[in-house]
């Protein structure tokens, strides 16, 4: 019987969780505010947040225009505009709190037609092929 008492009390005594002290979760008003991404221009230069969006809009066009995206050309009767349109989204960092408000301009290509609106595609691809034979040569570049 004895035993069974130093056994529950060698129980109780031990503690199952670390002795470190424990913090409450913070208060639910101390939570961040989620905006919603506008979906078209519109809403976004009409939400309270249009001068972070107009920013937004500016640093795309100018990075655009610093890579030479796009020509600006005359237009003549017999061409067809490709549409696009302007995707907006609001980057948080890690805790939560807004870091930048990000704009987008993407052309809707599935509009073209293969053949008619472009001839061929290209995308930067390395083909193993390529990396493979030099080693494949000892080394050497004929």
């Amino acid at each position: 019987m004895e035993d069974a008492e130093n056994i529950s009390n060698t129980a109780a005594e031990e503690r199952r969780y670390p002795l470190r002290e424990r913090r409450p979760p913070p208060p639910y008003w101390t939570a961040n505010v989620c905006l919603t991404d506008p979906l078209t221009l519109d809403e976004a230069l009409g939400s309270p947040q249009h001068d972070d969006w107009k920013l937004a809009l500016q640093e795309e066009v100018s990075s655009l225009s610093e890579q030479d995206v796009f020509d600006v050309v005359d237009r003549t009767p017999e061409m067809k505009t490709l549409p696009c349109k302007w995707v907006f989204k609001v980057k948080y960092d890690q805790d939560g709190n807004i870091q930048r408000f990000k704009a987008r301009l993407v052309a809707k290509g599935f509009k073209q037609v293969a053949g008619i609106d472009f001839g061929e595609t290209f995308a930067p691809v390395a083909k193993l092929l390529r990396l493979l034979k030099p080693w494949s040569l000892g080394g050497r570049i004929p």
